[in-house]
């Protein structure tokens, strides 16, 4: 919970500042997330007893090893840990400015945070889970179409287009920020094919231009095929090259998995006693 208000107090800063400057500032590392929600955690929840992020677990040396290997070894991960904390202090201070501790903390209307009353509940929380997915992915796919199709957004006119198709991907004002809580399903995540389909589409269109055997396959093929009605069957052989082709083009830039978009959560799955 106390990471959740850490994050809250942050958000709107930090979702901003990478549609703005999406390629042109540096991004943390997993690690450094950590650690800067671990301190921000420790200021907005002050009274709250936290336990440190664990660091990324290192190799034991053999017993046979030498005084001076260990020496070196515990200098070296000194040094390590120190270029870290360097940059993770420069990528902050660069994204986000420099806030006081806020005394409130709302979520769509809802006070979540008193001074130091976390107010935080089961429902709140599975929103704001949900909330952090869907912008990680429409932040990603943004970063990761800059980095696929750099010469294109260098280009002014050419990184209209491009801005164009991506805000076609998402659902509401098509923008790349969430907006209030959806009630149902939308998008790349709604149930019914019928109401995927347009951004299904929208996203074939943009990806149609990354290089490799898959966006060849996906240029020679459209959801809105005038020759006859789109089916279901037709839109999850679309939905079958996209997805594979997605995350093993976000692993290549970025060395880890790509997060997808995901279903909101069900009242369902929560206790009785809260309710979306």
């Amino acid at each position: 919970m106390a990471y959740l208000s850490a994050w809250l107090s942050c958000r709107a800063g930090w979702v901003q500042s990478v549609v703005s400057n999406c390629a042109e500032l540096p991004v943390p590392k997993t690690q450094q997330w950590c650690d800067f929600l671990f301190q921000k955690a420790i200021s907005v929840n002050p009274a709250k007893a936290l336990s440190p992020p664990l660091m990324r677990p290192t190799p034991v040396l053999a017993a046979s090893a030498s005084r001076h290997r260990s020496a070196a070894h515990k200098a070296s991960k000194a040094r390590r840990r120190e270029k870290l904390e360097a940059s993770s202090n420069e990528i902050f201070t660069l994204r986000l400015a420099t806030t006081s501790v806020p005394k409130e903390l709302f979520w769509n209307g809802t006070k979540v945070l008193d001074g130091k009353v976390n107010m935080l509940t089961p429902a709140v929380t599975l929103e704001i889970v949900w909330d952090l997915y869907e912008h990680n992915f429409r932040l990603e796919l943004l970063a990761l179409d800059h980095c696929v199709m750099a010469e294109s957004w260098r280009d002014p006119m050419k990184a209209t287009i491009r801005d164009s198709l991506l805000r076609g991907v998402f659902p509401g004002d098509g923008g790349f920020l969430v907006g209030a809580m959806p009630t149902s399903n939308q998008g790349l995540a709604a149930e019914r094919w019928e109401d995927r389909l347009p951004f299904v589409e929208n996203l074939r269109m943009l990806m149609s231009d990354w290089p490799g055997h898959s966006a060849v396959k996906l240029k020679g093929i459209k959801v809105f095929n005038p020759s006859f009605a789109p089916t279901c069957s037709y839109v999850e052989e679309v939905e079958r090259i996209l997805a594979p082709f997605y995350c093993q083009t976000f692993f290549d830039f970025f060395g880890r998995a790509a997060i997808t978009p995901h279903r909101i959560p069900l009242s369902s799955a929560l206790p009785s006693s809260s309710a979306l």
